[in-house]
């Protein structure tokens, strides 16, 4: 059992508050949406369900926005690429995705 105040990761080798994933472009993964992405990158979140992603670089991959099913990588990749161009698909993150192929 978890102390008070701490998660307790069970089958999990390490829990962080965010990952970065290197590609084109380079992912921030974070489970809540962050204010400061890093310039070049595309904040990949989860964590408010339904509502749409509060900017304008970032992506809600929750399970709401997808149709309960998961979402591709290459199709994150693209989708941020779109984002980082100044383009952005309209919809949920589904539809989003769907749009920009990948």
């Amino acid at each position: 059992m978890a102390a008070r105040g701490t998660a307790e990761a069970r089958g999990f080798d390490r829990v962080c508050a965010l990952i970065v994933l290197e590609g084109d472009p380079p992912l921030l993964l974070t489970h809540m949406p962050v204010r400061a992405i890093p310039e070049g990158m595309v904040n990949v979140h989860g964590y408010i369900h339904q509502n749409p992603s509060p900017r304008p670089r970032q992506i809600n991959v929750c399970v709401e926005q997808l149709g309960y099913r998961p979402a591709a990588l290459p199709r994150v990749r693209a989708l941020a690429r779109e984002l980082l161009a100044g383009r952005t698909p309209p919809g949920r993150t589904a539809e989003r995705l769907a749009a920009v192929g990948g």
